[in-house]
């Protein structure tokens, strides 16, 4: 089911480009995980990963931090 759909979605694409479906590149899409509440609790110390999810503090800072 889902390669006929990418194999749909990819000949869709060549036909409005121009070109042929083996020159298109194909990126892996991955799905979307569920917002975390984190909880950032390592002993009173500084948090280094979320107890919930397993981000680390640095990645959310960089990723997630509003």
């Amino acid at each position: 089911m889902k390669q006929e759909l990418l194999n749909e979605i990819v000949n869709a694409a060549a036909k409005h480009l121009g070109c042929e479906p083996d020159e298109i590149t194909i990126a892996h899409v991955m799905e979307t995980h569920k917002p975390c509440d984190h909880e950032w609790n390592n002993g009173g110390c500084n948090p280094e990963y979320c107890e919930k999810c397993g981000i680390s503090f640095m990645r959310y800072a960089f990723t997630e931090m509003p």
